[in-house]
């Protein structure tokens, strides 16, 4: 304002003459919003791609890899996390939730282990949120687990996953989109698609098998 005074109309002030004229007559001059940097979160906490797209496994149990998708609905978004053995190829944990939070990595690895001890399996996923924080990384401590990462920006290090979801949402979602309008539509959805896939739906590389008969094959 000094300097347009100055240069445009030729009078000389001082700059706190200024502020007090402006106040006086209760003008405020436009402010441009200080721009902060960007700082990381110091809670990203990453891991090795120890999986390596080493996608096979010779026992059950052994790998694991686990992703989330979105599913949208009428005014909302819903999100499913799933767990995939990487031997069998079987859902074996899926989570649907309205929550985008921590929820969807540490409750699925909650269920898994009350099933199968995770001592010494490996874990695959992504470098997204839910898996670098302090919660997700210390329950696999917890459980003994070795925590693998796809390198960040790379889908294909976790394919067999992001391959389930393809055909899910090929097979399922958008076929019965328009009856997903509830919450509860989607979980009842999703679960008469994980029990098709898991019992019914042949894989190639597994010798025609569904994931469970190929799963039950290796148990006898």
């Amino acid at each position: 304002m000094k300097n347009i005074l100055q240069s445009q109309y030729g009078i000389l002030i001082g700059k706190n003459k200024v502020h007090a004229l402006m106040k006086q007559h209760s003008l405020q001059s436009v402010i441009r919003r200080k721009r902060y940097k960007y700082i990381p979160a110091r809670e990203h906490l990453t891991a090795p791609n120890i999986l390596n797209r080493e996608f096979s496994s010779s026992g059950l149990g052994q790998k694991y890899a686990i992703d989330i998708t979105y599913l949208p609905i009428p005014n909302k978004m819903v999100y499913l996390s799933a767990c995939i053995d990487l031997c069998s190829r079987e859902v074996v944990e899926y989570i649907v939730s309205l929550k985008q939070d921590v929820f969807l990595s540490t409750e699925i690895i909650n269920k898994l282990s009350s099933k199968r001890s995770l001592a010494n399996s490996l874990i695959h996923t992504d470098q997204g949120v839910h898996f670098t924080n302090h919660s997700y990384v210390n329950l696999l401590k917890e459980n003994g687990v070795v925590q693998s990462m796809s390198r960040k920006g790379n889908c294909w290090d976790n394919a067999i996953i992001e391959n389930f979801f393809s055909h899910f949402k090929c097979e399922c979602y958008r076929i019965r989109k328009k009856a997903m309008k509830t919450f509860d539509d989607v979980s009842e959805i999703v679960t008469e698609y994980m029990d098709y896939y898991n019992t019914v739906r042949p894989q190639s590389n597994l010798n025609g098998l569904s994931p469970k008969l190929f799963s039950d094959s290796l148990k006898f």
